[in-house]
Protein backbone atom coordinates (compact mmCIF):
# COMPACT_ATOMS: atom_id res chain seq x y z
CA UNK A 1 0.00 0.00 0.00
CA UNK A 2 3.24 2.37 -0.52
CA UNK A 3 1.22 3.97 -3.51
CA UNK A 4 -1.70 4.87 -0.74
CA UNK A 5 0.83 6.23 1.63
CA UNK A 6 2.02 9.22 -0.09
CA UNK A 7 -1.13 11.54 -1.11
CA UNK A 8 -1.76 11.16 2.38
CA UNK A 9 0.81 12.97 4.22
CA UNK A 10 0.01 16.12 1.82
CA UNK A 11 -3.48 16.42 4.22
CA UNK A 12 -1.57 17.32 7.37
CA UNK A 13 -1.81 14.02 8.59
CA UNK A 14 0.42 12.73 11.60
CA UNK A 15 2.27 9.83 11.47
CA UNK A 16 -0.18 7.69 13.38
CA UNK A 17 -2.82 8.73 11.97
CA UNK A 18 -0.98 7.77 8.22
CA UNK A 19 -1.06 4.40 9.73
CA UNK A 20 -4.35 4.19 10.35
CA UNK A 21 -5.50 5.11 7.23
CA UNK A 22 -3.40 2.80 5.47
CA UNK A 23 -4.50 0.05 8.04
CA UNK A 24 -8.32 1.18 7.76
CA UNK A 25 -8.31 0.71 4.25
CA UNK A 26 -7.41 -3.03 4.96
CA UNK A 27 -10.56 -3.98 6.47
CA UNK A 28 -12.72 -0.88 7.30
CA UNK A 29 -12.93 -1.31 10.98
CA UNK A 30 -12.02 1.55 12.93
CA UNK A 31 -11.28 0.16 16.20
CA UNK A 32 -8.59 -2.89 15.23
CA UNK A 33 -7.28 0.17 12.63
CA UNK A 34 -6.38 2.20 15.59
CA UNK A 35 -5.15 -1.09 17.64
CA UNK A 36 -2.91 -1.49 14.52
CA UNK A 37 -1.87 1.90 14.14
CA UNK A 38 -0.49 1.79 17.65
CA UNK A 39 -2.90 4.07 19.74
CA UNK A 40 -3.08 3.33 23.65
CA UNK A 41 -6.96 2.47 23.23
CA UNK A 42 -8.24 0.82 19.99
CA UNK A 43 -11.70 2.69 20.49
CA UNK A 44 -9.84 5.66 19.99
CA UNK A 45 -10.68 4.93 16.13
CA UNK A 46 -14.06 5.88 16.05
CA UNK A 47 -13.14 10.02 17.18
CA UNK A 48 -9.95 9.24 14.84
CA UNK A 49 -12.09 8.77 12.27
CA UNK A 50 -14.16 11.75 12.29
CA UNK A 51 -11.57 13.86 11.43
CA UNK A 52 -11.99 15.94 8.52
CA UNK A 53 -8.62 15.64 7.37
CA UNK A 54 -8.42 11.68 7.76
CA UNK A 55 -11.96 11.04 6.33
CA UNK A 56 -10.71 13.05 3.22
CA UNK A 57 -7.32 10.42 3.28
CA UNK A 58 -9.53 7.59 3.51
CA UNK A 59 -12.03 8.72 0.76
CA UNK A 60 -9.10 9.47 -1.68
CA UNK A 61 -7.20 6.06 -0.75
CA UNK A 62 -10.68 4.48 -1.48
CA UNK A 63 -10.89 6.00 -4.57
CA UNK A 64 -7.13 5.15 -5.74
CA UNK A 65 -8.29 1.40 -4.88
CA UNK A 66 -10.78 1.14 -7.05
CA UNK A 67 -8.97 3.13 -9.97
CA UNK A 68 -5.63 0.63 -9.09
CA UNK A 69 -8.20 -2.99 -8.39
CA UNK A 70 -10.89 -1.52 -11.36
CA UNK A 71 -13.52 -3.12 -8.27
CA UNK A 72 -16.54 -1.50 -8.25
CA UNK A 73 -19.78 -1.06 -6.84
CA UNK A 74 -21.56 -2.05 -10.11
CA UNK A 75 -18.89 -4.59 -11.18
CA UNK A 76 -19.74 -6.14 -7.60
CA UNK A 77 -23.71 -5.96 -8.10
CA UNK A 78 -23.12 -7.08 -11.60
CA UNK A 79 -21.29 -10.12 -10.54
CA UNK A 80 -23.47 -11.34 -7.96
CA UNK A 81 -26.26 -11.13 -9.80
CA UNK A 82 -25.01 -13.47 -12.48
CA UNK A 83 -23.83 -15.65 -9.61
CA UNK A 84 -27.53 -15.66 -8.51
CA UNK A 85 -28.46 -16.77 -12.03
CA UNK A 86 -26.41 -19.43 -11.86
CA UNK A 87 -26.85 -21.01 -8.74
CA UNK A 88 -30.85 -20.69 -9.30
CA UNK A 89 -29.96 -22.72 -12.71
CA UNK A 90 -27.85 -25.02 -10.45
CA UNK A 91 -30.27 -25.58 -8.16
CA UNK A 92 -28.18 -24.23 -5.43
CA UNK A 93 -30.98 -22.32 -2.93
CA UNK A 94 -28.92 -21.81 -0.25
CA UNK A 95 -26.24 -19.96 -2.16
CA UNK A 96 -29.36 -18.15 -4.33
CA UNK A 97 -30.64 -16.63 -1.61
CA UNK A 98 -26.91 -15.39 0.02
CA UNK A 99 -26.63 -13.48 -3.38
CA UNK A 100 -30.16 -12.41 -3.44
CA UNK A 101 -29.53 -11.17 0.32
CA UNK A 102 -26.85 -9.12 -0.48
CA UNK A 103 -28.60 -7.77 -3.67
CA UNK A 104 -31.44 -6.77 -0.88
CA UNK A 105 -28.64 -5.08 1.06
CA UNK A 106 -27.54 -2.63 -1.28
CA UNK A 107 -30.62 -1.82 -2.64
CA UNK A 108 -31.93 -1.03 0.09
CA UNK A 109 -34.76 -4.02 0.76
CA UNK A 110 -33.45 -4.78 4.35
CA UNK A 111 -32.47 -2.28 6.47
CA UNK A 112 -30.35 -2.68 9.13
CA UNK A 113 -31.85 0.35 11.38
CA UNK A 114 -35.40 1.52 11.98
CA UNK A 115 -35.57 5.12 13.12
CA UNK A 116 -38.74 6.39 14.60
CA UNK A 117 -40.02 9.88 14.98
CA UNK A 118 -43.05 11.91 16.02
CA UNK A 119 -45.33 14.11 14.12
CA UNK A 120 -43.88 15.97 11.40
CA UNK A 121 -40.21 13.91 11.61
CA UNK A 122 -39.87 15.19 15.19
CA UNK A 123 -39.22 14.30 18.87
CA UNK A 124 -41.51 11.69 19.85
CA UNK A 125 -43.98 13.37 22.27
CA UNK A 126 -43.91 11.94 25.63
CA UNK A 127 -46.90 12.15 28.38
CA UNK A 128 -46.20 11.77 32.09
CA UNK A 129 -49.55 10.89 33.94
CA UNK A 130 -49.52 11.34 37.85
CA UNK A 131 -51.66 9.12 39.67
CA UNK A 132 -52.81 10.42 43.11
CA UNK A 133 -52.27 8.43 45.62
CA UNK A 134 -54.54 5.92 46.80
CA UNK A 135 -55.62 4.38 50.19
CA UNK A 136 -54.58 0.82 50.74
CA UNK A 137 -57.56 -1.26 50.32
CA UNK A 138 -56.53 -3.88 52.79
CA UNK A 139 -57.54 -3.80 56.20
CA UNK A 140 -54.13 -2.66 58.68
CA UNK A 141 -51.81 -2.87 54.85
CA UNK A 142 -52.03 -6.67 54.75
CA UNK A 143 -52.23 -8.95 51.64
Amino acid sequence: MENVKQPLRNRGLTAKQERFVTEYLTDLNATAAAGRAGYKDPNIGRQVITKDNVRAAIEEGKKARTERTEITADLVVQETWKNYQRCVDAEEFSAANKALELLGRHTGAFPNKHEHSGPNNGAIPITFIEFADQEDPTPDGDR
